[in-house]
């Protein structure tokens, strides 16, 4: 692992890197070696003195190389203010070109293990350089496949998942979350963005999570927003509400 230099200022990016950690999804698709990267940057107006929330971004497809173009989307969600800006790789136990998307959808709990692993992995190294950090309003998420593995890392009550992040973004993307009955959870907050009228099935996903909820007389803080005439995207004509969001 390589421990960043830059000193914490506001606007600073801070780059790790993980050489020993697996090969990223990216890395598999692509046919070769990626080294596993986690890129942040401080807000514009970050001070050392006040906590500040995380914003863990991971995208969808293969997850990207993880550059500067993907810390960028981040900042973009956050006005880059408030939030310190992450962007995670995203990980695949092994790719199968005979599944569905040619082996890249994540959901099955056999990726599990892995997933867990590095992001802990990462994760606490970046919470070990900034110790500010606001657990308590922390947030994580991503766009489809990234959605897909944050919704498996909630479903599984992830330990270290659970105690450093208070809600979780869903864009057009999301896995059944199956642990609504887990106190945890319920006490966590969602937000799920569906496009395109043949994708508004993903909704189900939550809702069955606010059903299962409601029928034991628990109110989970859960939204829901339709995206009509978009397909499988997350336009930014959206990112205020989202925004919004991230600030309540």
């Amino acid at each position: 692992m390589n421990k960043n230099k830059t000193s914490l200022k506001a606007g600073a990016v801070l780059e790790f890197k993980f050489d020993e950690l697996p090969n990223t999804l990216y890395g598999l698709k692509k046919g070769k070696r990626i080294t596993s990267r986690l890129l942040a940057c401080l807000p514009k107006n970050y001070t050392r003195d006040s906590l500040f929330p995380v914003l863990v971004y991971i995208a969808g497809g293969d997850g990207g190389s993880i550059n500067r173009e993907n810390l960028n989307y981040v900042r973009k969600l956050t006005a880059d203010k408030d939030f310190i800006a992450v962007a995670l790789p995203l990980f695949k136990k092994d790719l199968d070109p005979e599944e569905m998307f040619k082996g890249v959808l994540i959901g099955a709990y056999d990726d599990l293990p892995m997933i867990s692993k590095c992001y802990r992995k990462m994760l606490k190294t970046l919470f070990d350089a900034v110790l500010n950090i606001d657990a308590k309003r922390s947030l994580f998420g991503g766009f489809s496949n990234g959605a897909h593995t944050t919704a498996m890392l909630v479903s599984a009550v992830d330990p270290f998942i659970m105690k450093h992040f208070s809600g979780f973004y869903l864009l057009d993307g999301g896995c059944y979350i199956t642990s609504g009955h887990k106190i945890v959870v319920r006490k966590k907050r969602f937000i799920q963005f569906v496009g395109g009228s043949r994708r508004y099935k993903w909704r189900r996903h939550l809702l069955d999570f606010v059903d299962a909820n409601h029928a034991m007389g628990w109110q989970p803080d859960v939204t829901i927003v339709k995206m009509p005439g978009v397909e499988h995207a997350f336009p930014d004509e959206y990112i205020p509400q989202l925004r919004k969001w991230f600030n309540e």
